[in-house]
């Protein structure tokens, strides 16, 4: 959506998924398929997967808003586009639902949880709902930017651990099947979707 909306965007993606594939035969480091702040849906996923990707970021909606910076640059150039931007500001899937809409589709792949992650508790969350990593950015550079980034990074760490303990998780392993509850719009998107959920713990009331 970011690259529609940016005056200099991209908006011919012909060939790409070609590309991809060729790009995967040649090189020795794997393909990690990152979206910027809309989700990736089971759908995409599923064809990326059957492509031979097995690596995902699902930058997810509810972290930075880039389609918000595009409009902010469009309001300031005086173009015409900033009005159309405004009606996609609330455009994307959330991150925890897009967690679950990739690993119904690719199950033994790696997926990292990014897009709106501040804590180690989200951390915790994600991987329970069926990331193996997560990833986030701004309140990293928050804290770079004021001087204590290790002091961050090590909050983020003790609560991702204190988390586990609370959960009887002695390992992400175990994390990954803690029991959890699934709830409100979360759970009502999967049962909707009829999504499949990693964890064998977890519960959701469809």
């Amino acid at each position: 959506a970011q690259e529609l909306i940016q005056p200099e965007g991209d908006r011919d993606f012909r060939g790409v998924l070609r590309r991809l594939v060729q790009l995967r035969d040649v090189i020795s480091v794997p393909i990690i398929v990152k979206e910027v702040g809309t989700g990736i849906p089971r759908e995409v996923a599923k064809i990326l997967y059957d492509a031979g990707i097995r690596y995902f970021d699902v930058g997810g909606a509810g972290g930075t808003n880039w389609i918000a910076i595009e409009m902010l640059r469009l309001q300031r150039r005086g173009l015409e586009n900033a009005k159309i931007a405004r009606n996609f500001l609330s455009w994307g899937i959330p991150t925890a639902v897009s967690v679950v809409e990739v690993r119904d589709a690719a199950p033994n792949a790696t997926i990292i949880a990014s897009g709106g992650i501040r804590t180690g508790i989200d951390v915790a969350k994600c991987i329970a709902l069926g990331s193996d990593l997560a990833g986030f950015a701004r309140p990293v550079l928050k804290a770079l930017i004021a001087g204590n980034a290790r002091e961050f990074l090590k909050e983020v760490i003790d609560e991702l651990r204190m988390a586990m303990l609370l959960v009887g998780a002695k390992d992400l392993e175990e994390l990954k099947r803690a029991s959890i509850v699934i709830l409100d719009k979360l759970a009502q998107w999967i049962c909707a979707r009829r999504l499949k959920v990693r964890n064998p713990r977890a519960y959701i009331p469809c």
